[in-house]
């Protein structure tokens, strides 16, 4: 909480969760993402979820928003888009517009 605390001071706007559908949920014990999540609402984090149910991401985006490649509540989701080319399209994608990556 205190590493957190000092990144919002320092000015970031929000924070990524790696791996976040191993963090265990309310309904089996845990208070975690609400304890921090809650205190840094006015920030915009959100968990990697990719490769999960739509159970557990509707589940999931009660606490945080959701890096996904599924379909969930849309209000609630981060657009998933690779970020690189891969080995046999090499650079293939580094003149096109982030609109066209995104649509794609």
């Amino acid at each position: 909480m205190n590493f957190f605390k000092e990144l919002k001071n320092y000015g970031i706007g929000g924070l990524r969760i790696e791996l976040g559908k191993h963090f265990a949920l309310e309904s089996e014990g845990s208070y975690f993402l609400r304890g921090v999540f809650g205190e840094f609402e006015d920030m915009f984090n959100y968990a990697e979820c990719i490769e999960s149910s739509e159970e557990l991401l509707n589940k999931y985006t009660t606490f945080i928003n959701v890096l996904t490649d599924d379909t969930t509540n849309q209000s609630k989701m981060v657009i998933y888009v690779m970020s690189h080319d891969t080995k046999e399209s090499w650079g293939f994608s580094k003149s096109m517009d982030d609109n066209v990556i995104t649509l794609k």
